[in-house]
């Protein structure tokens, strides 16, 4: 057994035990009615049964008068909706035939049977449906196979999914079909709707777990969608709020870079002042350096008469309020002549007094 044969088994082993907890719907059209009945795994709960004669021909006509039988019958017995159901027609309905052929394979086997039915039907090929059981006896395959006209099978599944059920095939063997499909099987061979591919879709499709699993894919990828797309907003963001501060950084270094060189001058200054005999502009210069701290920046001082100006530059309004309450305690008349806030820091003027000694 190689590894797809395993992996099938293991597959329909699964199917198998979720199929059966599920109630199965038989619909059996004979000449003379129809049965309806609803099995669950090996127990047949229910069966009903309806006197309705199947016409020479199935028209319209008589698939709307059973319809409203069926309809009828899954109101009394509370159905739910899209109930697998297996449509079953009377062996005496359709055309059948036993033949003998030597063991095969599938594919081979498949072939031979459709050229036999193909000589076998008064019917033109592609206007019937057909379905077979193939058994091994020795070295011989013995082979039924049914055949049934195209409409029949198309107006029958047509008739199921309108009573909102949900077709898993159409068979003239029942008990083979059930048997199959308990155990997790496909009717494959035996499904004389001969769309097994469009079937399993259509179980896929109704089927409430995939359904909800697809929402739940489908709501998944939209928000991983509206996450990437969220995290490159905000990415962009930082992006450019990085720039801007690599920007403000930028100033800042600029500023540092003419404060320490204005700490320089003042520095020489100071040792000028230390040569020589202190003066009283030597003596308001180094009170004011004093009084600047770290987050203030001078860049000029000039004096007119008696009152003295400095312009520089403050960190932020707080550091400038502060530079004001020192100058204050050192010097007279200080007030805020002008302060301008700017993306490296807030320019001011000051204009202060010396106090009398």
């Amino acid at each position: 057994m190689n590894m797809s044969e395993k992996f099938t088994e293991l597959y329909n082993k699964l199917r198998s035990k979720r199929r059966r907890r599920k109630q199965l719907l038989l619909l059996e059209i004979k000449q003379e009615g129809i049965t309806m009945s609803c099995m669950l795994g090996e127990n047949l709960l229910w069966r009903e049964w309806r006197a309705l004669a199947v016409p020479k021909e199935l028209d319209a006509t008589y698939w709307r008068a059973l319809e409203d039988v069926c309809r009828e019958i899954l109101l009394w017995s509370k159905v739910q909706v899209n109930a697998p159901c297996l449509g079953v027609v009377e062996e005496t309905l359709l055309y059948s035939e036993s033949i003998t052929l030597p063991a095969l394979e599938k594919r081979e086997l498949k072939q031979a049977v459709a050229w036999e039915i193909e000589q076998a039907v008064p019917w033109a090929q592609g206007t019937y449906a057909s379905a077979y059981l193939a058994e091994a006896v020795g070295k011989e395959l013995q082979v039924k196979f049914w055949v049934a006209p195209e409409g029949v099978v198309a107006g029958l599944g047509d008739t199921l999914s309108r009573l909102q059920l949900l077709p898993i095939g159409i068979v003239a063997d029942a008990e083979q079909a059930v048997a199959k499909w308990y155990a997790g099987e496909t009717l494959y061979t035996l499904n004389l709707y001969g769309k097994e591919k469009s079937l399993a879709w259509a179980q896929v499709c109704r089927s409430p777990l995939l359904r909800s699993g697809a929402v739940a894919c489908l709501l998944l990828t939209a928000l991983v969608c509206g996450v990437g797309r969220g995290a490159c907003y905000l990415a962009a963001i930082n992006l450019q709020q990085a720039e801007q501060d690599l920007g403000a950084m930028q100033v800042w270094q600029q500023r540092y870079r003419a404060s320490h060189q204005l700490e320089q001058q003042l520095a020489k200054l100071k040792q000028l002042q230390q040569a020589a005999k202190p003066t009283h502009v030597g003596t308001t210069i180094e009170k004011v350096s004093s009084k600047l701290g770290r987050e203030c920046w001078l860049q000029l001082l000039a004096k007119s008469g008696g009152q003295w100006q400095a312009t520089g530059v403050a960190a932020g309004p707080e550091a400038l309020q502060e530079l004001l309450e020192r100058m204050q305690s050192s010097f007279k008349e200080v007030r805020l002549e002008r302060s301008e806030s700017k993306s490296e820091g807030v320019r001011f003027v000051l204009q202060f007094k010396e106090q009398q000694a």
